[in-house]
């Protein structure tokens, strides 16, 4: 990987990071991947232990629901998340809006994305508490 796209990268993880402090993970912070373990890219760990953040950011095209890359972020974090629900935080580069992707949560497979700062911080909580409860999005 080259410079410039390490850059992006943890340019977009700050930028995750701190969005997710303002939706109230105080926590939230870029996690540095120098152990070689695949751990999140972005944790909470004590607001939301049980999931695994992967984080997309900057792409200007090619990258949206149902295309190869997200296809591709989304298989990268299932594989990634071990025994956690993973979460894949992402946004277009002329976006301002970050998007959240899951597994679907009606549990027929598959995977359900959400826009809008109450949507996201309503599904991670729900899929922290191990999708107990009622989910309203």
């Amino acid at each position: 990987m080259g410079l410039k796209s390490r850059r992006k990268g943890a340019s977009g993880e700050r930028q995750c990071a701190a969005y997710l402090r303002t939706l109230g993970f105080e926590d939230a912070r870029r996690r540095m991947q120098s152990d070689g373990f695949r751990a999140g890219e972005v944790e909470c760990l004590d607001s939301l232990p049980n999931v695994h953040f992967e984080v997309k950011y900057g792409y200007a095209s090619g990258f949206g629901c149902g295309t190869a890359l997200w296809h591709q972020a989304c298989d990268q974090a299932a594989h990634d998340c071990h025994d956690r629900e993973f979460a894949v935080m992402w946004r277009e580069k002329s976006c301002t809006i970050w998007k959240l992707t899951v597994a679907s949560p009606n549990g027929v497979g598959g995977a359900a994305t959400y826009a809008g700062d109450q949507s996201i911080q309503d599904m991670l909580k729900w899929l922290n508490n191990g999708k107990e409860g009622s989910l309203i999005c």
